[in-house]
């Protein structure tokens, strides 16, 4: 998988945890899916855009600081299932 440098995926310093290598394909195919659906939900949101560019902050950086977040929530809910799968066999 590459993203651009400059992308929020990579701009997120909890996504270096090399997630995408543990899950296949599909699985990564589909979590980044979901994240773009939020991304462009937030870009939807007209009070939030009004809030930023009354506070000066761009959207970019909206979405760096929801995904920062969102992508480290994310990944524990993922190893806590994992762990519970793993203490159920």
């Amino acid at each position: 998988m590459i993203f651009a440098k400059r992308s929020i995926y990579n701009h997120a310093s909890s996504t270096y945890d090399a997630r995408h290598n543990q899950l296949n394909a599909d699985e990564f195919r589909k979590y980044i899916s979901q994240k773009v659906e939020i991304a462009e939900a937030l870009l939807q949101e007209k009070e939030l855009v009004k809030f930023a560019e009354e506070k000066g902050i761009t959207m970019n950086d909206v979405l760096n600081g929801y995904f920062e977040k969102n992508f480290y929530e994310d990944h524990l809910a993922r190893f806590r299932r994992k762990e519970q799968e793993m203490d159920g066999e």
